[in-house]
């Protein structure tokens, strides 16, 4: 089945007459991609691209800087990915080893718990995309109901909808687009209509390698067709309304802010902040963190988020920048392209 599959994908593109440049913009689809040697399977018929669907990824540096500044004095709750993602002065980790007050969360919920229970202040990291605001909607939930007062969120998160209709209008040059499967489980298929407006063909996909192997036959098929309409290859998870408890319960607590996005910089309503009603609980760091410049490092990160360049085009990939010793943040995030990229095509 595999083996056809690739057959038919390559069969639609040979038809079409050109080599495509198709893009994920989740993180997950970017290390499946390369796990299953997609790649190097179709080396001579796609061009695979990363977009700004890695949370950890887009967050800016001052944020970072401003969390590590914070557990002088407070304990901080961060994703591990998190830790080692530099910032414009420092990292977490680096203040991890000063301070001692950075903690690792399994969940908002499993922080927001362990941070009521030891009494000290404490600071939890919201950041992610929409799959992650309803967890983090919960969490400040439960702060209200159990009136836990040792606790604020400084927050980062971020909806898609938005930095994907700026990567459209400014990059005319994608010919197919993977839609991220885990933020569709929330906004449902609806939560992409307005991308048939750019005439590029689009799939929700799942992670599977059958998975991504369908979607690209969906977009292959569609291409061929002149056909726009976005495409769910996903429908065991994904329905075309989505998760209407989820989007409630951000809705209750979050509300539309400007936020600041690597790679791109700020875009007007593609936050999340607390509702006036919730503002005691977010961090009063939480608005206009980015006022500052990126530290110049050398790092291309902001152009590997927007398909501009490939990994292996940033000149500290592989060398300067590894694993062991990252200069950015797609080089630390486990979802991030580079990481991907050095992981699974041997650093090349």
């Amino acid at each position: 089945m595999t083996n056809e599959l690739i057959d038919q994908i390559k069969k639609n593109i040979r038809r079409y007459g050109q080599r495509l440049k198709i893009m994920e913009v989740c993180g997950t689809h970017t290390t499946a991609i390369h796990r299953n040697g997609f790649p190097s399977i179709f080396q001579e018929e796609i061009d695979f691209l990363s977009g700004p669907g890695c949370p950890v990824c887009v967050t800016g540096g001052a944020f970072i800087d401003r969390l590590a500044g914070l557990a002088k004095t407070a304990e901080v709750y961060t994703f591990g990915d998190m830790i080692r993602v530099p910032g414009n002065q420092t990292s977490l980790d680096q203040a991890r080893l000063a301070f001692g007050n950075v903690r690792i969360m399994l969940s908002p919920l499993d922080a927001v718990r362990k941070a009521a229970s030891s009494g000290i202040p404490s600071i939890i990291a919201a950041v992610g995309f929409d799959t992650t605001a309803p967890v983090f909607a919960l969490a400040v939930e439960l702060c209200c109901q159990e009136r836990i007062t040792n606790i604020s969120f400084l927050t980062e998160l971020k909806t898609l909808e938005t930095p994907l209709r700026y990567l459209l209008a400014a990059n005319q040059s994608i010919d197919g687009l993977i839609l991220p499967g885990h933020v569709a489980t929330v906004v449902g298929e609806q939560g992409f209509s307005y991308v048939p407006y750019y005439r590029i063909p689009s799939v929700i996909m799942g992670f599977e390698g059958t998975d991504i192997l369908r979607g690209l036959l969906t977009i292959t098929s569609s291409l061929l067709a002149g056909d726009y309409c976005v495409k769910n290859e996903y429908s065991r998870v994904v329905r075309p309304l989505g998760n209407l408890k989820a989007q409630a319960l951000v809705d209750r607590y979050y509300q539309p802010c400007d936020t600041y996005f690597r790679g791109i910089g700020t875009l007007p309503g593609a936050g999340l902040k607390l509702r006036a009603s919730y503002a005691s609980l977010e961090h009063p760091d939480s608005s206009s963190l980015e006022t500052i410049s990126q530290h110049d490092t050398g790092c291309r990160c902001g152009d590997i988020l927007m398909g501009r360049l490939k990994p292996n085009q940033c000149e500290l990939f592989g060398a300067a920048c590894r694993p062991d010793n990252p200069r950015g943040a797609c080089m630390v995030s486990a979802e991030g392209s580079c990481a991907a990229y050095f992981r699974y095509r041997g650093g090349i």
